[in-house]
């Protein structure tokens, strides 16, 4: 029998896996206790083995309905925040909801045409691009109820929604970032004392948002731990943050590790223990005191930072430090700041 985590994180939940009668069998102990997740799977395979208990999550004779997923779901995806798994499991509330069929297979490549069509009816242009957008976005969340760690568990799956699942998948334009006016930057920056002075962690997040382009779970988890005095690669040594991929209750959006040059105001203001209270502050702040539009204001403070790396030290260095998996993601952002510079090269 073998034990294992789907998550490198302190308390996740423990899964056996057993030959029985012939066939891997997989089970969820619903414990974070490795000893007593032992016990338990070994009661439940000796059941399974004498005919007591039937094959748990297999459910071969049995077809997986929403209700079943949506229990499931929260059990095989404990190492994802509450907030995702409920995200994830909306969209495909939504997507079959706005479909206007009750799809017995939870999604087929018939349901997600017809909302598809819903969604891009009557638009053009830069409006179909947007919704193009938020069609990938969604179909991604669904997606993920069914990742590639998970799937097994779910035993065998209705077979359009594996056809669903094994479509290509919908293609969205990519998003040019365009720079905000230099009167609203200059704006931020001169109120942002004021932020200072009313909340001071908020101002903090301003900076490390703005100054080290920091995505907003990476500020909620910031630790001082990650700052260090010298770095090897940077000549002369100068202070560093190296964002961990993944460590006890907090992991990146790629689950790669990063290092980030560091300065004086990111210093000086950056603090642990910021919260989601905090974010709210900052974003209300730049939308109804300074004037920017977006709801995300943090984010839109790092979607600056990077496009000020991108045009000042080019989309390679951009990517490193954003943290992107992809390059072509920074390149689909910022390649059209960037200008070519007259080039030189030898001659003879």
């Amino acid at each position: 029998m073998t034990l294992y985590t789907r998550s490198p994180k302190a308390g996740a939940t423990w899964y056996a896996e057993e030959r029985v009668n012939g066939m891997r069998e997989k089970f969820c102990t619903k414990t974070s206790d490795k000893v007593e997740a032992k016990k338990v799977a070994e009661k439940h395979f000796a059941g399974v083995l004498l005919g007591v208990e039937t094959p748990n999550k297999s459910k071969r004779s049995q077809r997986l309905d929403m209700d079943e997923l949506e229990a499931s779901y929260k059990v095989f995806a404990a190492d994802c925040e509450a907030s995702t798994r409920e995200g994830n499991i909306n969209s495909l509330k939504a997507a079959r909801r706005e479909a206007g069929v009750d799809d017995p297979s939870i999604m087929s490549p018939e349901t997600w045409a017809l909302y598809k069509a819903s969604k891009l009816e009557g638009k053009q242009g830069a409006e179909k691009a947007s919704a193009l957008r938020s069609l990938r976005s969604c179909e991604t969340k669904i997606r993920s109820l069914f990742r590639k760690d998970i799937r097994p568990l779910y035993g065998n799956l209705p077979e359009k929604l594996v056809q669903f699942l094994s479509q290509p998948k919908t293609k969205a334009p990519p998003v040019s970032y365009t720079l905000p006016p230099q009167t609203l930057i200059d704006r931020t920056w001169e109120l942002s004392r004021e932020l200072a002075a009313l909340a001071p962690k908020a101002h903090a997040a301003f900076i490390m948002a703005i100054t080290g382009g920091l995505r907003v779970k990476e500020i909620l988890g910031y630790q001082q731990a990650w700052v260090s005095g010298t770095n090897y690669k940077l000549i002369p040594a100068e202070p560093v943050l190296t964002i961990p991929g993944s460590e006890l209750m907090f992991q990146t959006k790629s689950r790669k590790s990063r290092t980030i040059p560091l300065g004086k105001a990111f210093l000086a203001a950056a603090c642990e223990g910021i919260t989601e209270s905090d974010i709210a502050t900052l974003n209300t702040w730049m939308k109804s005191k300074v004037g920017w539009t977006t709801q995300k204001g943090a984010h839109e403070l790092r979607k600056l930072y990077g496009a000020q790396v991108a045009t000042g030290y080019g989309l390679y260095v951009a990517q490193r430090l954003l943290g992107h998996s992809d390059p072509s993601v920074t390149a689909a952002y910022y390649a059209d700041l960037c200008e070519v510079p007259r080039v030189v090269v030898r001659e003879g």
